[in-house]
């Protein structure tokens, strides 16, 4: 019996991993053999995200180096320098990179001269109205859902930003949104981020 159960169990996981990762002659960047370039997760963006992303763009993405996908520095309203760091897990633990499945918070930076009238807020309408799946703050393209937790933005005294409340649920690539303000005019600044296993 247990004979059979076994060669049962084993003829299934057979069939889901040819059906999850296609035929040797398809391109399927769900399988993680692409010697092209870093696995994005997908074949193309899940239409519930607002971007569009052309082949061409999800190839260049694909050969970004790790040094490009951790990048914690923008330049946004011309001269000012947004930063995110000290990485924190729930506990305060200090983290050397972003964790994957755990709750986490980080600081937030906006510098350079006359950038103290800028604000830093949460982006929140990176979903498609009607398909949101998440907070929209950090989301992954290719699969249309953001973070499963709720973060909260708060100014601190010395001028800083607390982020709290990320959690990065999946592995893979991610496209993390803030917007930058003072009232007026308003502008987007995007990390793109590789969450690693």
């Amino acid at each position: 019996m247990f004979v059979r159960i076994s060669l049962m169990m084993s003829a299934l996981l057979l069939v889901f991993i040819s059906v999850g990762c296609g035929n040797g002659g398809e391109n399927n960047n769900n399988n993680n053999t692409n010697t092209q370039g870093r696995n994005l997760g997908c074949n193309s963006v899940a239409s519930t995200t607002k971007e569009t992303f052309s082949e061409a763009d999800l190839e260049k993405l694909s050969k970004m180096t790790d040094a490009e996908f951790q990048k914690t520095e923008l330049t946004v309203m011309g001269a000012c320098t947004l930063s995110y760091g000290e990485i924190k897990d729930a506990t305060g633990k200090a983290l050397s990179k972003l964790p994957l499945q755990e709750d986490f918070s980080m600081v937030l930076k906006l510098t350079g001269e006359g950038c103290d009238k800028y604000e830093i807020k949460l982006a929140e309408d990176t979903l498609s109205v009607g398909k949101k799946t998440g907070a929209a703050t950090a989301i992954m393209p290719c699969h249309g859902h953001g973070m499963p937790t709720g973060p909260v933005l708060t100014k601190q005294s010395d001028g800083s930003y607390l982020l709290e409340g990320m959690k990065f649920s999946m592995p893979e690539w991610w496209r993390f949104y803030l917007d930058v303000t003072d009232g007026t005019n308003t502008e987007r600044a995007i990390f793109n981020i590789y969450v690693d296993f």
